[in-house]
């Protein structure tokens, strides 16, 4: 099963890159979908909660669905 999912995430890979990497114009450019289009939302820390807070209701979610499923 590992290998499977490898495999296909693998394959999707290449794909998104070499569409990424054939990009001819600056308006073809402007036009990314996917990944790169949240990257700045998904990686920036909170600007008005502690990241400790963050981190322990991150944590304290992953720990309870780990017993309750």
């Amino acid at each position: 099963l590992t290998g499977a999912v490898a495999t296909i995430l693998i394959r999707t890979l290449k794909k998104d890159i070499a569409g990424y990497n054939e990009l001819q114009t600056l308006e073809d450019a402007r036009e990314e979908s996917g990944w790169k289009l949240v990257h700045g939302d998904v990686f920036r820390p909170p600007q008005n909660t502690p990241l400790i807070l963050c981190v322990m209701v991150g944590t304290g979610a992953q720990i309870g669905s780990a017993f309750f499923f």
